[in-house]
């Protein structure tokens, strides 16, 4: 996997929601980071709170976004992934 496309994003389902830091798995679908770190760790990680969280914590928050995502594409957990048609993305982020 090279690098991750990320962005911010919510749902077209619940527009009002929070912003999500999201990356690409390249079939459609998009991975809401902190839902799968949760899913794979079973707590949240502190650098996946927010867009923030995600700038301040540098290599180790992008090595957590490769390695969730990763999983996510080996696991296919349910409740993680929301089809690209369903998201209104709001802003690319740098890794």
């Amino acid at each position: 996997m090279g690098a991750p496309r990320l962005v911010l994003f919510t749902t077209k389902t619940d527009p009002m929601s929070r912003e999500r830091l999201g990356g690409f798995l390249g079939d459609g679908h998009l991975v809401d980071l902190q839902s799968a770190h949760v899913a794979m760790h079973g707590h949240p990680s502190p650098y996946l709170r927010d867009r923030t969280a995600f700038a301040f914590g540098r290599e180790p928050a992008l090595a957590t976004v490769v390695d969730v995502l990763a999983w996510v594409d080996s696991q296919r957990p349910p409740g993680v992934m929301v089809p690209e048609r369903n998201a209104n993305v709001l802003a690319p982020l740098s890794p």
